[in-house]
């Protein structure tokens, strides 16, 4: 392994912490610091977090993450950093393994040296630490770092099973499809690519293809095998572990869809692929796609591509960037491809350039990242929930720090809105890790008949002007706006 791998590495963690470091708390990390938080109170109840098509591992790790002794936002972003640099290693594990470089992706000349040469292997980890779509995703709290990881290892062991099937790596590949379905059901989306890759490379097995797919029948076995503590768990009542969201379309849903929505949709893909991949890697990617088409590795990576963004473009009632983002990385390593064959030095760095604009501009400068993205709506719409509205969190850790320097100075009580996300599921959390008291309003009269509260001031902290009808009791104490609307988190001083 050369050192620049290791300096590659460096600038992928760099831009990941930084952005941790700056991004606010998002709704959905609000969500599942509350969800850990349940799971730390009584981890007997693990399979209680199995919610909203997210599987109890999310509140899992997010809540033991959180035992660390410093900011829980941050300690479950880690999280999501460590599944990335599982990411980055299994991107460099399918560039570098001898068993896939003979006839593999980047093998496309009958004449060509089956290692690789350092420049393949460095202008793909390029991409991958830069690309604006892998750095907020594996920098947010939230399940699409962990399976993006997962669907990394799973492309990476079909590709070696596909080469030389053995026992142990179909046992492996079901492991692998497991866990990050204990994490979000997209997980299950990886399944029909693995076993469409071995189609496709049937050739390779097609003398032995009895014991291959036995090992292929053991790999689904075990998959299932970890999956059942959970689907067949007796405490688990499904029917009610969704909310009332319906979130995939039946066959005459999807034959009832007009056109105009279809457009729209695939409008809006491109717009992310171009917003959060860059204009440039997207067109560098096509001209690989077109040029090496023919090549059945590319194949595959194609079919790893667009295959989850079909399936998710048909079933899904409503779609969002962070479906795409297990796409990403085969996408990268085909646009990669093109650039180690490109004979012109110049037009490589360029493009690595352009991209590099874009993942640190997005590291350093959330904010102005948002700002030009104005030529693309969708895109800017999407990102918009990380930076702008009650979504995106500004406020809520100086709301935070406000109360918990009251607590220091005498004890007191906070209320919030019965409600989920920002600022509600966050305050609660970090309340109850200050081990200050924290309620909903609907409790309030409860609270009160408890002497020990009652003679405490108690706070409120609002959802921009939602004050749960209790506004005329409040009185204004502190205000701290988000930088790009009108929209603000409050604390209140309730007048008993």
């Amino acid at each position: 392994m050369n050192r620049r791998i290791w300096v590659i590495f460096g600038l992928f963690l760099t831009l990941r912490l930084l952005l941790a470091f700056r991004l606010p708390i998002f709704n959905d990390e609000a969500i599942y610091m509350h969800w850990g938080l349940g799971f730390l109170q009584d981890p007997s109840r693990w399979w209680a977090w199995t919610l909203d098509g997210k599987q109890p591992l999310v509140a899992i790790s997010f809540g033991i993450i959180q035992r660390l002794p410093f900011d829980p936002l941050i300690s479950m972003r880690l999280v999501s950093i460590l599944w990335s640099c599982v990411t980055f290693w299994g991107v460099f594990s399918i560039l570098s393994s001898s068993g896939l470089t003979r006839g593999s992706i980047y093998s496309l000349k009958m004449n060509t040296d089956s290692r690789l040469r350092e420049n393949d292997i460095n202008y793909t980890l390029l991409l991958i630490a830069l690309c604006p779509f892998l750095i907020l995703f594996d920098t947010l709290a939230l399940a699409e770092s962990p399976v993006t990881a997962c669907f990394t290892l799973a492309l990476y062991l079909s590709l070696l099973f596909s080469q030389k099937p053995t026992l142990a790596k179909g046992i492996l590949l079901g492991a692998v499809v497991a866990t990050g379905w204990w994490y979000k059901s997209t997980m299950l989306l990886a399944v029909p690519l693995v076993f469409f890759t071995l189609l496709i490379n049937w050739k390779q097995w097609a003398a032995t293809w009895q014991v291959v797919v036995s090992w292929v029948i053991c790999g689904v076995l075990t998959a299932f095998a970890l999956m059942v503590p959970v689907l067949f768990n007796p405490n688990i009542d499904y029917s009610k572990t969704m909310t009332a969201i319906v979130r995939t379309r039946t066959l005459m849903q999807i034959l009832a869809t007009p056109p105009d929505q279809w457009f729209n949709n695939a409008q809006a893909i491109v717009s992310w692929l171009l917003a959060f991949v860059g204009p440039v890697a997207v067109i560098v990617f096509c001209i690989a796609l077109w040029q090496f088409w023919k090549k059945r590795e590319v194949q595959v990576l194609a079919l790893w591509i667009f295959g989850p963004i079909f399936i998710e473009y048909m079933l899904l009632t409503s779609l969002t960037a962070r479906y795409l983002a297990v796409s990403s990385v085969p996408l990268l390593l085909l646009a990669a491809l093109w650039l180690s064959y490109c004979k012109k030095r110049v037009i490589v760095y360029a493009v690595i350039v352009s991209v590099a604009f874009e993942g640190v501009l997005l590291s350093f400068f959330p904010l102005q990242f948002y700002s030009i993205l104005k030529p693309l709506p969708a895109a800017r719409l999407d990102f918009s929930q990380y930076v702008t509205g009650w979504t995106s969190g500004w406020g809520v850790s100086e709301a935070v720090g406000y109360l918990t320097r009251q607590s220091a100075k005498q004890p007191i009580v906070v209320f919030v809105r019965l409600d989920s996300g920002n600022p509600e599921d966050a305050v609660l959390s970090y309340m109850t890790r200050e081990h200050i008291p924290v309620f909903y309003l609907e409790q309030m009269k409860e609270v009160a008949g408890f002497g020990v509260f009652n003679n405490r001031p108690w706070y409120f902290v609002s959802r921009g002007n939602q004050y749960g009808g209790l506004e005329k009791y409040m009185t204004l104490v502190a205000k701290y706006k988000k930088p790009l609307d009108d929209e603000f988190v409050g604390v209140y001083r309730i007048n008993k």
